[in-house]
């Protein structure tokens, strides 16, 4: 059994930075299935982490049956992984002599490797989110955008604000705003009281 910890970060109402903890099991059937979401809360230490994940495959009794677990990049990902390993070798339940026990997320990695190319650009995002930000945030711009949007007869398509740690959501917000390319100049001539320059993509 290949257990998938990748953690999700999420701010609370509380303003704290909590972490969920997907537990999902993928059998050698191929099926995969959501066992449960465990809240971490801070502080986010590899021992916290490990704590939370000894519990639970206790609790399921399946701390014996795993041979590989997959987590992201963090480095209380790498104490709580190595933390979990030591413990499972010490009641002999890993297999393989655990040299598969450590799976790195792909996905995570596909992310940092396009995040680490998307730094040449970080101005133009950066302006980008800050200049859809600007207009999504006030029903007023919103609504002063959309009217030159009918005026030019363009797709009445809603702005997309990214969500910063994933690059697909930045592909999305840059793909809709380059459909509104002819948009922007306009509005920026009738926003005269932005604080900002609202930028000319082209």
């Amino acid at each position: 059994m290949h257990l998938d910890g990748c953690m999700k970060r999420q701010v609370s109402l509380k303003g704290q930075d909590n972490l969920f903890l997907p537990l999902q099991e993928l059998r050698s059937d191929s099926v995969s299935e959501v066992l449960n979401f465990v809240d971490v809360p801070p502080p986010h230490s590899g021992v916290v982490v490990y704590d939370a994940l000894c519990k639970y495959l206790q609790n399921w009794g399946i701390e014996g049956k795993m041979c590989s677990i997959s987590v992201d990049n963090a480095s209380y990902n790498d104490a709580a992984v190595r933390m979990l390993k030591d413990s499972l070798s010490f009641y002999k339940r890993l297999h393989l002599n655990d040299k598969l026990f450590h799976v790195r997320c792909c996905a995570h990695i596909l992310n940092l490797l396009v995040h680490d190319g998307l730094s040449k650009i970080e101005n133009v995002i950066d302006n980008v989110r800050e200049s859809v930000k600007h207009i999504i945030t006030s029903t007023m711009r919103l609504t002063m955008f959309s009217d030159i949007v009918k005026q030019l007869q363009l797709p009445n398509k809603r702005l997309i604000l990214d969500c910063y740690t994933q690059w697909n959501a930045t592909y999305a917000m840059l793909s809709c705003v380059l459909e509104f390319n002819d948009v922007f100049p306009q509005y920026a001539q009738r926003d005269v009281i932005s604080i900002f320059q609202v930028m000319k993509i082209g």
